[in-house]
């Protein structure tokens, strides 16, 4: 990576929100592992930890559970 070029942070503050006093996830979260955040696609939303992917249209597992 050249000097000029410049990673942009990781804005994990944008991931929450305050309502009443209580901290709000905005992401949903895994159904496998309860503690993890499911990323957000346009057509898609993806546990990166577990594999497991729901598409608008159906639900699927990507990696078998062992």
């Amino acid at each position: 990576m050249a000097d000029d070029e410049k990673k942009a942070a990781y804005q994990r503050w944008k991931l929450y929100e305050v309502k009443d006093g209580q901290l709000i996830r905005k992401n949903p979260r895994s159904p496998k592992d309860n503690g993890l955040f499911m990323a957000v696609h346009k057509d898609r939303k993806h546990c990166g930890a577990t594999g497991h992917t729901e598409t608008e249209n159906q639900k699927q597992e990507e990696k078998p559970s062992e």
